[in-house]
């Protein structure tokens, strides 16, 4: 008996110190494809390039190698994140999004939203999430290969960013998120 009430208790913490972290993860999806002329939608404007949540945008820069991204602050020039890119990924720089609703407190950074530009449509979107700007370790979340990126925004006014992608195999558009 006494056995069973240390696995109880010991299952319960490992439930409960996993409900709080945070999956990417498909959130919705409906059927539709994105229409020929399809370009990104940038409904964030400045705040897509603020990177520490301060109101001030801040400025990437993505070095010759694609190894990696320096981002210089646009309120204290001396303060710089640099941040390493996942082998392989040729991509540009979208926006820095507040996908888990962290930004701003406590030092936390917002997520990187990075895509390849074809032709007017920007596909195969990258999300570096659960970023430490003084270790500069990541995650990388990538949706379904050939994704178009739609655009992100707050869709559900919880004041976290989601992203809108269509997939052009599967003839449905996607809402991703952090939960």
């Amino acid at each position: 008996m006494k056995r069973l009430s240390i696995l109880f208790a010991l299952t319960a913490i490992l439930a409960a110190g996993n409900a709080h972290a945070q999956e990417w993860q498909m959130l919705s999806s409906f059927p539709g494809r994105p229409a020929s002329t399809l370009r990104v939608t940038d409904t964030q404007g400045a705040q897509g390039r603020d990177f520490d949540g301060d109101g001030v945008a801040d400025r990437p820069f993505i070095s010759g190698t694609g190894s990696d991204m320096t981002i210089i602050s646009g309120a204290d020039p001396g303060q710089r994140w640099q941040i390493p890119l996942p082998n392989g990924i040729i991509a540009i720089l979208i926006a820095f999004m507040d996908f888990d609703g962290k930004a701003g407190s406590n030092g936390a950074v917002k997520e990187i939203l990075l895509a390849q530009k074809v032709g007017r449509r920007y596909v195969n979107p990258v999300v570096l999430y659960n970023i430490d700007a003084t270790q500069g370790t990541y995650d990388v979340r990538v949706p379904d290969q050939g994704s178009v990126l739609i655009g992100g925004w707050d869709v559900d006014n919880d004041g976290t960013s989601e992203l809108i992608i269509a997939d052009p195999i599967k003839k449905e558009v996607q809402v991703w998120g952090l939960r």
